[in-house]
């Protein structure tokens, strides 16, 4: 008998022990998903503050504010009205809190206060990413996301081009460099009815063909929507003036298109003027008609979202 009663009061401190040991390794994900919330490191963070919940088996409302921290900064409003609502429970005593080992669980005023700013805000958000329109809106966000992401991959951020330029008495290098920029906006970010946008920078030229002025520059920008493409050419090596040539795409427009030039020279002064044109032409990384078919295909995609 003795010996059964001995067996089971280590059992039970064997117990005890497990338990305060997941309690202390659940505070530790825990703290852990904190410092990467505070780098701004969401996805980590996250990863972190499941662990945490998952070796505590519960959860408690510091965790759960967490949680909601994480998914407003995602702009999961899903998600953050999820956990909004378990926190509602825990607060109001309808799921039990698990405690950290030794540390408490409960808010501060200061935390209190923004959740109460945030409650509002996440309880609408999350309404309305359920409804239609915002469905709709969001498939034609994550098609033109598509397009930005081939930008992104084939279109070359910086191409450059020197040559050594020799004249009477003079000789210098001649740069020529070709700069895109693709504007990504975050879905989520966006409302029914809003356009979804293509930011392009063309071309950017220092020590401009024909001059001497070792400062000078050109730059063409251009931002237009991206039902305003119709679509985009593979145009092979590119000729610019007697001198420079390049892989490149042309982007041909369903309707004029204002482009805004400066121009920078120490002998010409600051210029800037706008016009307009139904196609602009790209740089690119490298290309071919396969792979200008490829983003082609995903415009006809947007375009065909009703």
């Amino acid at each position: 008998m003795k010996r059964i009663i001995t067996l089971l009061v280590f059992t039970l401190i064997g117990l005890s022990v497990f338990a305060q040991s997941s309690k202390f390794r659940a505070s530790g994900y825990y703290q852990k998903a904190i410092e990467l919330y505070g780098n701004r490191n969401y996805s980590e963070s996250l990863s972190y503050a499941s662990k945490s919940r998952e070796t505590l088996e519960g959860s408690n409302e510091q965790l759960q504010y967490l949680f909601i921290q994480i998914y407003v900064n995602q702009k999961d409003w899903v998600n953050a009205g999820k956990e909004l609502q378990r926190f509602y429970d825990l607060r109001e005593d309808r799921e039990k809190d698990v405690y950290f080992s030794g540390t408490t669980t409960e808010l501060t005023k200061n935390e209190e206060a923004d959740l109460t700013k945030m409650m509002i805000d996440i309880e609408e958000k999350a309404a309305y990413v359920q409804t239609p329109e915002y469905k709709l809106a969001k498939k034609k966000e994550d098609a033109a996301q598509e397009i930005r992401d081939w930008f992104s991959k084939y279109v070359n951020p910086q191409k450059e081009n020197s040559e050594r330029v020799t004249y009477t008495n003079t000789s210098y290098t001649r740069t020529m460099k070709a700069y895109v920029t693709i504007n990504t906006k975050e879905i989520y970010d966006f409302y029914v009815n809003r356009e979804s946008y293509l930011g392009i920078l063309d071309l950017g030229f220092r020590d401009r063909p024909g001059t001497k002025s070792g400062n000078s520059t050109l730059t063409i920008s251009a931002y237009t929507s991206i039902k305003n493409i119709s679509h985009i050419e593979y145009i092979g090596i590119f000729k610019f003036g007697d001198d420079y040539r390049f892989d490149a795409i042309r982007i041909h427009f369903n309707k004029m298109v204002t482009f805004n030039t400066q121009k920078k020279s120490s002998w010409y002064g600051n210029e800037s003027e706008s016009d307009s044109n139904n196609y602009i032409t790209l740089p690119v990384t490298y290309g071919n008609s396969s792979v200008v078919e490829r983003v082609n295909n995903l415009i006809k995609k947007y375009q065909d979202i009703k």
